[in-house]
This record gives structure tokens, sequence and C-alpha cells, in this order.
């Protein structure tokens, strides 16, 4: 039986044959299960209703069999007369259904469950960010605002990777880049589901990063400002949101070797920053190519970035910025957060303190 003949065939009553005597019937009504609903939840909502309202319908075949049985009683010996008592249960039961409105409910119900069902096809024939990529977008974005009325999981594939939504600029971009023929539920699984297999990639991605960059010190090409403000831009969104799932680990799990580093060579006075524990230098300007690893054992004057202002109290730093990552930092003065909470405080000169606080 196909799914749509079983959703037919629900709330449908009729006779059926048990035990091991000739005379031994039943009237049969098919029912889904509730926990099935799980399986498809974009019309999850309407198979609970006709779950309840079959319940209903049941209900009423029980009592109509009761008051039968109370009244006329029941001659199990002769197979017709105990058939033809049972059809006639089903009859009044149903004509109750059917006046009561609560058969055209069951039917109603059953037509919206039918809603046809999205393309399930895992990969994106579409070219990437063209106009048929757009639309696949579109349809994602609509099934997800659909399932979070619902109070549903707005992603039940999971295609979308941890700290993101279906609706964000950044799943957008994502999916929009995506290479024709994608198989569009590997980007959540590559990317990690959860905080931790998603931490694991982050380091990958900055590891990856980090490699490529030290192959390009080794043949002498050094990293460009460009490479280094996009750097800036990602400790900024980091910093200014720890509570980001993308954000410092340090902040939420005490593991401040995890934090952003900077530190300028004094051999060949490049700015090196990363959040890689393992980063190395390989210094083109040095006598010895050994690579030397950014730490305050090698470099004394290494800095550990914590706040956004580290960056932004930092000359050689603030100058390197690209403006954009600026347009989304937003600043409170210090001494206002410091009034507020003044009776927590030590007593001071809270008035005089400048500085501001940036988020």
């Amino acid at each position: 039986m196909s799914s749509d003949e079983f959703l037919t065939s629900q709330g449908e009553l009729s006779l059926a044959p048990f035990g091991p005597i000739s005379t031994n019937f039943a009237i049969h009504g098919i029912i889904s299960h509730p926990g099935g609903v799980k399986y498809d939840p974009v019309i999850a909502r309407h198979r609970l209703s006709l779950c309840y309202l079959i319940t209903a319908k049941f209900e009423i075949v029980t009592r109509v069999v009761k008051t039968s049985l109370a009244s006329s009683g029941l001659n199990r010996d002769d197979i017709d007369l105990h058939s033809q008592h049972l059809r006639s249960c089903i009859d009044q039961a149903n004509k109750i259904c059917q006046d009561s409105g609560l058969q055209q409910a069951i039917d109603m119900v059953k037509m919206l469950s039918y809603q046809p069902r999205k393309d399930s096809n895992p990969f994106l024939p579409a070219k990437p960010r063209g106009p048929a990529r757009e639309q696949q977008l579109h349809v994602l974005v609509e099934q997800a605002q659909d399932l979070a009325r619902q109070g549903l999981d707005p992603d039940p594939d999971k295609i979308c990777p941890f700290g993101m939504d279906l609706t964000s600029s950044v799943f957008r971009a994502k999916f929009l880049g995506l290479e024709d023929g994608h198989d569009l539920r590997s980007m959540g699984k590559s990317m990690g589901r959860d905080e931790k297999s998603h931490d694991n990639w982050r380091r990958n991605i900055d590891l990856q990063g980090e490699r490529k960059r030290q192959e390009k010190l080794e043949r002498g090409v050094q990293p460009s400002a460009v490479d280094l403000g996009k750097r800036l831009t990602a400790a900024l969104e980091h910093l200014s949101n720890p509570a980001h799932p993308n954000g410092l680990k340090w902040q939420m799990n005490k593991e401040i070797g995890l934090c952003w580093r900077y530190v300028q060579c004094n051999t060949c006075h490049k700015h090196l920053l990363s959040r890689n524990p393992d980063q190395k230098h390989c210094c083109p300007s040095g006598v010895d190519s050994e690579p030397l690893k950014v730490n305050g054992n090698t470099f004394p004057q290494v800095q550990r970035l914590l706040y956004v202002h580290d960056i932004l109290g930092d000359p050689s730093l603030f100058s390197i910025v690209p403006q954009k990552a600026l347009q989304d930092l937003v600043s409170r003065p210090a001494k206002d957060v410091l009034l507020s909470n003044k009776s927590k405080l030590p007593p001071a000169d809270y008035e005089s303190v400048t500085s501001l606080i940036w988020f």
C-alpha cells in the first residue's frame, strides 16, 4: 500500500474477520501512529489533526456498538445476522459523523495532508549564483519559515551547519556559491552539525589557511595587507560577539590558548595575527630558515587580543582594519557601565573614565 493509499484508507470503517470461528467479525478502522509525523514535518500539523479526528470517530463507533448490544444483543451463531448487525452499527456511526460535520473535517484534513512534497533531491542542479539557485534558496527559506511557525524544526534534513540558520545571510552566501550538482546534505555534515564538530572544522580551516600562508612565506611571498585586513575583520567579529558559535572558545570554555595573538616580527617587520596556537612564522629576512612558533618564548612582545579595544587601541592595527569592519561595531562609554554597577564595585572615581566598550 502506498503512502497516499494509506492516507485515503484512514478512518474508513469495514468488517474484518478475526479469530478461529467463521462468525468472529470485528469493525476495522485504520489510523496512523502519531509518532510517524516526525518523518514528514512539513505536514505534521495536519497529520496530528487527522489522528485526533479519527480517534473521535472511533469513539462514536464504540458507543454505537455498546448501545446496540445493550438494546438487542448480538447473535454470534449466525454469520449473516452477525455481520448485518455490525454493518448497521457502521452505517449509524457514519451517519452521526456526517450529520455532525466530523466526516467533512476528516476529509478536509486528508486533502491538506496530500500537500505535494518539495523536491527532496539533495543535489543542486543549478549554476552557482544564478536565477535557478536563487529560486532553490527561496523554496528552502519558505519551507523553513513555515516549519518555524508550526513550532517544528526548520531544518529537518539537517543541511544547515551549526551556528547558521536557513534564513541567515551567512547561509545564503554559502548556498549560492555551491557548485553545480553539489550534495546539499554534505555541506552541513562537512562543516559540522554540532558545536564540537563545527569547532573542529573551523580549526582545520584555520590550519589550512595558515599552511598556505606559510608556504608563501617559504617561497619569499609575504601575506598581503588584504589578507591581514580579513583576519582583523574576523577577529573583530569574534571579539564583539563572544557568544557566537564561531566566536572565541576561550571565553566560553576557559581555554585561553585559543585566543587571537598578534606580534610584529623584529626582523622582517611583518604583522602576524592568528587564532591558531600552532602558528609558525618563516621569516624571509632571517638567517635561519627554521619556522618560528608564534608564542611568548620566541616573540616576548606577543600580545593576546582579548577585547575589541585591544585592536582599535593599537595604532598599527587600527590603520589596517577595513572600514567595513568598523561599521558593524557599536560603542558605549565604559563609565556608564561602571556607574550603573557602582554598588558592586570598590570605591573609585569612575566619572573620570573616558574609554569606550566596543561590541
